[in-house]
């Protein structure tokens, strides 16, 4: 910078390096200074603005437990992957014999090749050998109950390696199965091309929606977000996520919760320095404004590939700071989140209500909660990260209550500081005349009655529909599709019921869709209403995603209480019985 040809773009580099040194006051200087000059790019204006306070970066540095993952090597290691209970990674540590093995030769290190840790914790060995060749091989993702997978690979196809014009080999993405136990028909992703890079993959959680990093034409900067749907057995033309997520910098390692919550890295988004790790919540199919997951998770240099399970509140990521094995390192982390009590209490008598009907919402995404019963009277949950909630209670007789617990508030609530108060939800009673009172039950028994004399008509119907006040007289149809033990990503031989429902939703706007989830008897009665809320879920977001409005769908999950099948705990049933009650069903109704 103190050369007199020093370019506007030196300028930027400089300030990223000192943020990379720790140096944050300096890099304000230097960012404000790009951004007098830069004004269409918003780096420097947004990067200045962060660092004149860096204390927002540590606010939930409390809230982590992290250690170095104990199978990293002095190479590097990284992208991450939950596969069988276990972790699949990518690594250029050598692979066994060495004599004769080629080398990358911008660094002389060895090819990157995928590692399968089976528990997590050690025991490292090569994941397939299908999975490896003679060049890069890997981050990798698997889909579709664990027997799909799509993963990052150098052009290198049927022993065939090819080269851009200008003598690049780029990264392409491949798909391949499990069939007869084994993986093989390795496929190419049919936006690969010689000319620019695709790699990164990622899925939501109905399977169906695949993201990926690329630099395309078309992209804002140097490497962009794309996804892309899976409709009528053909992958769509890949889509841009926008400014919204991508930047004039580099977007990469895209991964999504179970929740839908975009998870990725970037160096064009403020952070610490380098690649930060930043999370976009889902807030009814569209993610929201990218937050900084801050330190620990974040440090002065490059942060990446991270992945979670939010059920267990633990995970992955990769990371080049100081302190590490070798290279880049992949590193263990736990959330320490809370358990919050809650009870319904009458306005009037201060006496609590058992019989109320109970709502916990997350705020921003709408998604429902899965809440307990301590006892009789009193309720709890557990808090994910960064996550505001609602309450609801209702019943008849009483005006709906309602109290929210914002993330701020619930930044100091872990199990080792819990809330030390049980909320509550308080119901003012309401007092309708006999009038009132008649007409509703009159109401009520005619709308049973009919109900019951449609369903003889229509076997179809599911006699819970009606049980629990649902006009059947508004059903036009209900498609179903099911699921492997476990999972809550749609089987593929089921995808075109669900883009039967997409098509009349589009056609029909007054349509309105009920989605109900279910499961078999195995496992227990709690975890069992935790997977169908996960499968209800799952199917929600994939038409949230492909534009059906959140309003037009109500959401239910039943977990084993709704077997089709006479197959509750301890009956012996084979597995296509259970794979009848392992189901979504999605519920078209008219206005």
């Amino acid at each position: 910078m103190q050369q007199p040809k020093a370019t506007l773009e030196s300028k930027l580099y400089y300030a990223q390096a000192l943020a990379m040194n720790g140096n944050y006051e300096e890099a304000r200087l230097w960012y404000k200074a790009y951004a007098r000059e830069a004004r269409r790019d918003q780096r420097g204006f947004q990067f200045g603005k962060a660092y004149e306070d860096t204390a927002n970066f540590h606010k939930d540095a409390a809230r982590y437990q992290l250690q170095l993952a104990p199978f990293n090597s002095p190479q590097a290691d990284f992208g991450p992957s939950f596969y069988q209970n276990g972790v699949v990674f990518c690594s250029s540590r050598p692979p066994g014999e060495t004599r004769m093995v080629p080398k990358y030769k911008w660094n002389d290190s060895f090819f990157l090749d995928l590692y399968f840790v089976p528990n997590g914790v050690s025991g490292t060995e090569i994941l397939d050998s299908h999975f490896k060749s003679k060049l890069h091989d890997g981050p990798i993702t698997f889909y579709n109950g664990e027997r799909a997978a799509v993963f990052t690979r150098n052009n290198y196809y049927k022993g065939k390696t090819q080269r851009s014009q200008d003598g690049v080999n780029k990264l392409k993405m491949y798909f391949t199965e499990v069939r007869d136990g084994q993986w093989s028909n390795l496929s190419e992703f049919p936006f690969n091309d010689n000319e620019y890079s695709v790699g990164h993959p990622a899925f939501s959680i109905d399977g169906l929606t695949l993201y990926f990093v690329s630099d395309m034409p078309g992209t804002l900067g140097g490497t962009d977000i794309f996804r892309t749907n899976y409709e009528n057995g053909r992958w769509t033309f890949p889509e841009n996520l926008g400014p919204g997520i991508n930047t004039p910098g580099n977007e990469m390692f895209p991964f999504l919760d179970a929740s839908n919550n975009l998870y990725f890295a970037s160096d064009g988004h403020p952070g610490l320095g380098g690649l930060d790790i930043f999370l976009a919540k889902n807030i009814q199919g569209r993610f929201g404004k990218p937050q900084n997951l801050g330190v620990p998770i974040n440090s002065q240099r490059d942060d990446f590939s991270f992945i979670v399970d939010i059920d267990l509140g633990e995970g992955y990521f990769s990371s080049n700071r100081e302190g590490g094995v070798g290279d880049d390192d992949i590193y263990r982390f736990v959330t320490e989140t809370c358990q919050l009590y809650f009870t319904v209490l009458d306005q009037r008598t201060g006496k609590p209500l058992p019989d109320a009907f109970i709502q916990v919402e997350e705020k921003d995404s709408g998604l429902e909660v899965v809440f307990i019963n301590e006892d009789e009277n009193l309720y709890s949950f557990r808090t994910a990260f960064r996550t505001s909630y609602v309450l609801r209670a209702y019943k008849e007789g009483y005006v709906e209550g309602k109290i929210e617990k914002t993330e701020q508030e619930l930044l100091d609530c872990s199990d080792k500081n819990p809330l030390m108060d049980t909320l509550r939800i308080y119901l003012n009673p309401t007092f309708p005349s006999p009038e009132e009172l008649m007409a509703r039950a009159d109401s009520i028994a005619k709308a049973q009655a009919q109900a019951r004399r449609l369903t003889s008509s229509y076997a179809t119907i599911p006699e819970w529909y009606w049980q629990n006040g649902i006009d059947t007289t508004k059903i036009l149809a209900i498609k179903s599709v099911y699921y492997e033990l476990n999972q809550f990503n749609v089987r593929n031989e089921d995808v075109s019921a669900m883009q039967d429902v997409l098509q009349v939703l589009r056609d029909n706007p007054s349509y309105k869709l009920i989605i109900s989830s279910h499961t078999d008897s195995r496992a227990s009665y709690a975890y069992n209403v935790q997977l169908s809320q996960r499968r209800t879920n799952a199917v929600f977001q994939y038409f949230a995603s492909r534009g059906i409005e959140a309003r037009r769908m109500d959401r239910a999950y039943f977990g084993e209480t709704r077997l089709l099948t006479p197959c509750p705990d301890d009956v012996p049933c084979d597995e296509n019985e259970h794979l009848l009650n392992r189901r979504s069903e999605m519920v078209i109704m008219r206005e």
